[in-house]
């Protein structure tokens, strides 16, 4: 697998990276500017937010019952996208990042999630990726809010 890093970028030139310690939801939304994926220290992909956008980043990682984890042959899938109204509608464009076990990675992009197929699945927007009017997931109390 490769080792992925994430920063979140702010305004005033402060970087935050993403850990297991430190996730998306954990991350001060105020002055946030983009997010930028690195292998070593090479810049591999960078996403910039205009005012009114909201940042969508997601881990997924799939596994196939009864197989040890060094044996797994599914890739693990990073969402780095966007998300903004358009005339009222909200739409969003996402770039996955397919790591794949001995395989290297691949990005594909969208500018929509698919229902039905396992990686560009519309994941469970949270409260920062919603904008106002619209349903999110709380996972904390397990329920479903409007914004």
């Amino acid at each position: 697998m490769t080792n992925f890093t994430f920063q979140v970028l702010y305004k005033n030139g402060d970087k935050i990276t993403l850990l297991d310690k430190i996730g998306f939801e954990d991350i001060p939304l105020d002055g946030l500017i983009g997010i930028v994926a690195k292998t070593g220290n090479s810049e591999l992909l960078t996403i910039h937010l205009e005012e009114g956008q909201k940042l969508i980043f997601r881990k997924r990682s799939f596994v196939t019952p009864g197989i040890s984890p060094e044996k797994q042959k599914n890739p693990i899938v990073y969402m780095m996208g966007v998300r903004q109204l358009v005339n009222g509608t909200a739409v969003q464009f996402i770039s996955y990042i397919c790591d794949w076990p001995d395989r290297g990675f691949v990005i594909h992009q969208a500018g929509k999630f698919r229902e039905n197929h396992p990686w560009f699945e519309s994941p469970f927007l949270k409260i920062n990726e919603v904008f106002e009017g619209e349903r999110y997931y709380d996972p904390k109390n397990k329920l479903w809010k409007t914004k």
